[in-house]
This record gives structure tokens, C-alpha cells and sequence, in this order.
């Protein structure tokens, strides 16, 4: 190999030595484009948040008030 590019590299022009198109291979890519933040999305989730007794107790008091108020 002779060259590399990187992430946002565009080639204006090139010179062939030969009457043959230029072929490019891919060594490895990155996370920086969009396929590679997909990527890196589905591999490293951002953790969920769920705080499931805080939600637990919103509900019993909820459901208690709704009681209180049915008794009375």
C-alpha cells in the first residue's frame, strides 16, 4: 500500500498509470461515519434508565389516593 485515507478525505484527482480504473481497498473503518455510529450503537447500547421501584411506588400511592377518595 501507498496511500491512505481518512475519515472525510475526498480525492480531487487522481493519475493512473495504466488505462485501467483505480480501485480503492478498505483496511478497517471507523465509528465516525454513519454506518460505523450504527454500528457502534448496536455493539455498545447506552444503558437504559428505569428506575422500576420509584415507578412501583408512584403507582401505589396512586392507586391508594384513588382508593382514599372512593372510600370517603
Amino acid at each position: 500500500m501507498k496511500h491512505f485515507l481518512f475519515s472525510g478525505t475526498k480525492v480531487i484527482q487522481n493519475k493512473s498509470q495504466s488505462e485501467d480504473q483505480n480501485l480503492g481497498l478498505v483496511v478497517r473503518t471507523g465509528f465516525s461515519c454513519e454506518k460505523g455510529k450504527m454500528i457502534k450503537s448496536i455493539m455498545f447500547p447506552t444503558p437504559e434508565r428505569f428506575d422500576f421501584y420509584h415507578e412501583q411506588n408512584m403507582y401505589l400511592v396512586g392507586t391508594l389516593s384513588v382508593v382514599m377518595i372512593g372510600i370517603s
